[in-house]
């Protein structure tokens, strides 16, 4: 079967442009790394879903054209008229939250210790006995010279030699990762609420002080809107606090290496300052020289900022917007 030339290229142009856009989808996916919902967390989400439909509910179901009334069964306290002036279109966004995975790459050091042999040269003080001068006896004719000897302190190297416990480092990367929930969109909720208007107000028995007259308009809306705001933050935090409790398990097993790692150099400065030999200047038998004073510093500088990067991902977990606000991250659905 004949096939035309121009077929052939058409069908090829066709495979390269539908394998770019399979390329550029895994791109896309991997740039934005989400994670499945665990169990808790699906709860979580389960609960805020509920909370917010009663919101919807109750925005919903005013009633357009009535004022509510008392249960018969209840007493007034305060008889107040009320009236209501118009009617206003209120909406309140209800927020879908995703759980992003951040990395965060730790670069921390191992201490092992292992057993050295190693030498140093031991200053020692000695007394000796030293000619400091001499002095004349005359015997008859005869002169003999008398030595004047003296104990003198004379300062030598000792050779020393000791099998020590010495700390030996290698570094490490520790790659760790945590969820942190975004608002990846928001559903609209629309409903009409009364503008309401105090005419006049006043009590019964000890309730006979009289009202302030009014003088403004209440809308009905504020206290659904505010309970909205509420409920997003809410649902936030506690999404967010999942991932905290994992990150601050992670900061006290770091806090717990981080302890016994400068402990062990402590213990090994403590042991090199017994022996006579200068932590500063620790010389192996390879002829390697260690400054056990500057590992301590080191070592605990590198914890520290370890630990840092971690109470910074905590701190960010614990705002009440992630960084650039919610709704640089929302985007309204249909």
């Amino acid at each position: 079967m004949f096939v035309p030339s121009y077929l052939i290229s058409f069908e090829r142009n066709i495979a390269a442009i539908v394998l770019m856009c399979v390329a550029q989808l895994a791109i896309a996916q991997q740039a934005d790394e989400t994670v499945a919902d665990d169990p808790k967390i699906a709860a979580i989400k389960e609960k805020y879903a509920s909370e917010f439909k009663k919101l919807e509910d109750q925005g919903q179901n005013i009633p357009p054209d009535e004022t509510p009334t008392p249960e018969p069964s209840q007493k007034p306290i305060v008889t107040a008229n009320f009236k209501i002036t118009s009617w206003h279109n209120a909406s309140f966004d209800v927020p879908e939250f995703r759980m992003k995975r951040q990395h965060i790459a730790l670069d921390l050091p191992t201490v092992v210790m292992k057993t050295h042999h190693i030498r140093w040269g031991n200053p020692e003080v000695r007394m000796e006995n030293r000619v400091v001068g001499s002095y004349p006896e005359f015997h008859g004719f005869t002169v003999r010279w008398k030595h004047i000897i003296t104990k003198v302190p004379v300062t030598r190297i000792v050779q020393r030699e000791a099998s020590l416990g010495v700390p030996e480092f290698s570094m490490h990367r520790d790659d760790m990762s945590f969820d942190e929930p975004e608002v990846f969109r928001t559903r609209r909720v629309s409903f009409k609420v009364p503008n309401i208007k105090l005419e006049s107000a006043h009590g019964s028995g000890e309730n006979a002080t009289p009202t302030p007259s009014p003088s403004e308009e209440v809308a009905g809306s504020k206290d659904i809107e505010d309970s909205a705001t509420a409920l997003a933050i809410a649902e936030r935090k506690e999404l967010a606090a999942t991932s905290i409790t994992a990150l601050e398990k992670h900061r006290a097993d770091l806090q717990t290496q981080q302890v016994q790692s400068i402990g062990q150099i402590a213990e090994a400065i403590k042991k090199t300052k017994e022996a006579g030999v200068n932590p500063a200047d620790v010389k192996l038998e390879d002829g390697k020289k260690l400054n056990l004073s500057t590992e301590l510093e080191s070592v605990s500088k590198q914890f520290s900022d370890a630990l840092k990067q971690i109470d910074d991902a905590i701190a960010q977990l614990g705002s009440e917007e992630p960084p650039g606000g919610t709704g640089a991250a929302a985007s309204p659905s249909p």
